[in-house]
């Protein structure tokens, strides 16, 4: 019985490619100034989302204090499932230039 073939070309190893962050590693080893895009970049919306998030979880603990238990805790899975999460994953959409003769365009 014969053992099957490897596809794999044992006479040449492959190094693996080195990561972003070994680059950026290296740079600030030498003195060099390293940039990173924020991961997270906030901008006016996303803080208005979390704002209405919280916004809403706040006011449905205060009517929860108060009896109500109806519109509260629509309040509160609004604010902390919907809002809060929405507001941190938004994301601006880049603006298209409009092209001359294009709809919209001049």
């Amino acid at each position: 019985m014969s053992s099957p073939r490897s596809t794999r070309d044992t006479r040449t190893p492959r190094r693996p490619a080195p990561a972003r962050g070994a680059q950026a590693a290296r740079m600030a080893l030498r003195g060099e100034s390293v940039r990173h895009e924020p991961f997270l970049a906030f901008g006016r919306t996303n803080w208005m989302l979390m704002g209405a998030g919280a916004l809403a979880a706040i006011l449905g603990y205060v009517l929860l204090s108060r009896g109500d238990i109806t519109l509260a805790p629509i309040l509160l899975v609004a604010g902390y499932c919907a809002l809060i999460p929405l507001g941190i994953v938004w994301r601006e959409r880049p603006k298209r230039e409009s092209k001359p003769g294009a709809p919209g365009g001049e």
